[in-house]
Order: structure tokens, then C-alpha cells, then sequence
């Protein structure tokens, strides 16, 4: 790694640089770099450059504008570090563990439960339970055929059809 001098020393000619491009051009160009700061640490700026016209239009200077990027990247950085806890302690937790939205579509689902269900986990994501499940087209309960009861093992009296089957058939 560069020792700070040099660094300071490449960057400014980069400055140079894109300021050179955006007087010639008339771009707009940004960049992000790290800058040491009077109390020695280092910040992440972004630069931006653009041509300052004249009431010509006429590229008349460089404007610069730099934003302190640091603190949106620390917590950017926290952010993926978090996610990727979080992410470990789920796909290694010895549990079925899944996550729905409000209309029952699975939005996340551990390798654990992928396995369970014996289906790759991007067959899975945006489907509900009975799309994932379902291994025989759905076939609503009015056309079905009744279940009945075997003669040894009579129907409750709820089960009129299955009454009338047992007792004829037997």
C-alpha cells in the first residue's frame, strides 16, 4: 500500500485530471476517494466536478463539491456485517425456519426447510405453501367423489352418503 504522501500525491493528479476533462469536455464526473483529514483519519469523499459556464455558455472554471462519505459507509459496512450474521445463524440453525408476506408467499426459507421439502430454495421463494406442496392438480371439494366409510368401521350419522353406501353395500 502507498504510504500517505504518495497517495495524496496520485490523487492529485487525478484531480487535475478529471477537473482538465470536465473544463474541455463540459462533463459532469464524480469519483469516490479516501482523503486524510487535519485530525489524521481518513474519510470517504465523493467528488464531484462539473464545468462552471460563463452567461456565453462558455466553460468559464471547475466547480467541486465533495461529500463526507464516511459515516453512510460505516454504517453500509454494519449493515452487510449484520446481514451476514444473521444470514449464517439461519442457514446453520438446526430448524425449518421460513419467512411469508402477508398473501402466504414464502420470502425466505432456510436450506434446512429446502431440504425438508425436498425442492431447491429458488423453487420456493414467491410461491404459497399449497403452490409448494401441491403435487396433483387441485380439484375443488364439490367435484370430488365422497369418502365413505368401510362397513366394518360405520359413518357418523353426519356422513349421510357414506350411510346409504355402508348399508346397502353391506
Amino acid at each position: 500500500m502507498l504510504n500517505l504522501a504518495k497517495r495524496m500525491n496520485a490523487d492529485g493528479e487525478i484531480v487535475r485530471d478529471q477537473e482538465t476533462r470536465a473544463r474541455i469536455t463540459g462533463e459532469t464526473l464524480s469519483r469516490e476517494t479516501e482523503r486524510p483529514f487535519a485530525d489524521n483519519t481518513v474519510h470517504n469523499l465523493l467528488i464531484t466536478k462539473y464545468p462552471f459556464r460563463d452567461e456565453t455558455g462558455e466553460v468559464a472554471g471547475v466547480v467541486s463539491v465533495s461529500v463526507d462519505l464516511t459515516d453512510q459507509k460505516k454504517a453500509e459496512n454494519a449493515i452487510r456485517e449484520s446481514e451476514a450474521k444473521l444470514q449464517a445463524i439461519t442457514q446453520n440453525a438446526p430448524m425449518l425456519l421460513n419467512l411469508k408476506d402477508m398473501e402466504g408467499r414464502y420470502q425466505f426459507v432456510n436450506d434446512v426447510y429446502a431440504q425438508w421439502v425436498g425442492k431447491p430454495v429458488d423453487e420456493i421463494i414467491g410461491k404459497t405453501v399449497t403452490e409448494v406442496f401441491r403435487t396433483e392438480p387441485w380439484t375443488p371439494s364439490w367435484n370430488r367423489k365422497p369418502r365413505c366409510w368401510r362397513p366394518e368401521n360405520p359413518p357418523s350419522s353426519r356422513h349421510r352418503r357414506c350411510r346409504r353406501r355402508a348399508t346397502a353395500s353391506g
